[in-house]
């Protein structure tokens, strides 16, 4: 009996030393846990605690937090831009944080023994990605006033509005890197104010060129008047205001070419549209030439081919014109 005793003794103090050999010795915490902000003050560092499994996984984890916290603060940053414009930010860039190019670091994993759980930090020096990452900042902005600067030294209006356009599109790059670069440093950031404040007035300084773009309309070969209404709205629409004194000049030149087979009265309408400014020249210059229309006078046949050639100007007409100065 006293036998069996020990030997079951000895076979408990054997279990015992065993999972004492194969328990971890409890590590003290780190200075980031369980706040990160404690060892990466907010004012230096942009920080994201993870955890996992193991020392990857807790790293894995940590990186795609702070991936996210970078996307989502800078998305929200620029929608709510929204609300300080009229214009669709429908094609918003796409948001991908490519924080590893920009200064990421890690530190090494720490295992709280009683959870098996691991803890790691990822996190970037604000000094130090800003300098990584204000070439993007430059790259964008070059790319923004490349249009902006064609718009400032275009003498015509309605071509300067075309560049504005431009330079209004290629905005939402140049927004998506300050705002990154904003929640990088947003000490340095502040050195790009006065583009933003460019950025802000763009839609102002479109309209003010529409405002002012007064649109004389002189049609000849119009009997109805059918040409001339629909012209005043399509330019109209396009931001003209249709008056008697303009400072464009729209002139329209329509033709009938009448010819007669047998009872019938045969039209083959056609249309030139001549647009220019007040010192000559030609902004928009635009023809078409359409099929017949038939009728028994020739009053009906060029009713009907005014009536084509309007269908054909509502088609047409905007497009290319908006085409056209693009070209210019």
């Amino acid at each position: 009996m006293k036998k069996l005793f020990t030997t079951a003794a000895i076979a408990l103090i054997i279990l015992t030393l065993t999972a004492c050999a194969s328990t971890p010795k409890q590590e003290p915490a780190p200075a980031w846990m369980p706040e990160s902000e404690a060892a990466f003050p907010r004012a230096d560092f942009i920080a994201q605690l993870g955890e996992g499994a193991s020392e990857a996984d807790a790293q894995t984890q940590a990186v795609q937090a702070l991936s996210r916290y970078i996307s989502t603060t800078v998305e929200a940053n620029l929608t709510a831009l929204k609300t300080t414009d009229s214009f669709d930010y429908t094609n918003l860039v796409e948001l991908t944080s490519h924080v590893d190019m920009y200064g990421l670091q890690l530190t090494e994993g720490w295992l709280q023994v009683d959870k098996n759980k691991w803890y790691a930090v990822a996190y970037i020096n604000r000094d130090e990605a800003w300098e990584q990452y204000v070439p993007v900042i430059d790259q964008a902005k070059r790319e923004f006033y490349a249009f902006y600067d064609k718009a400032e030294a275009e003498a015509e209006p309605l071509i300067a509005y075309q560049y504005l356009t431009a330079a209004w599109n290629a905005r939402l790059p140049f927004l998506t890197a300050l705002e990154t670069g904003r929640l990088i440093s947003p000490e340095h950031e502040k050195a790009y104010d006065a583009d933003r404040e460019v950025i802000a007035a763009i839609p102002a300084q479109q309209k003010a060129i529409y405002t002012n773009a007064t649109l004389l309309l002189d049609v000849t070969g119009d009997s109805s008047n059918t040409v001339t209404s629909c012209l005043s709205s399509v330019f109209s629409n396009l931001g003209f205001t249709v008056s008697k004194r303009g400072i464009y000049t729209l002139e329209a030149y329509i033709d009938d070419n009448a010819e007669t087979d047998g009872e019938l009265t045969l039209v083959y309408p056609s249309l030139e549209l001549i647009l220019s400014n007040k010192d000559g020249r030609v902004i928009f210059n635009w023809s078409c030439a359409l099929g017949k229309s038939a009728a028994y006078s020739l009053d009906k046949a060029r009713q009907r081919g005014l009536a084509a050639l309007t269908d054909t100007i509502n088609a047409e007409v905007a497009a290319a014109f908006n085409e056209a100065i693009k070209e210019n």
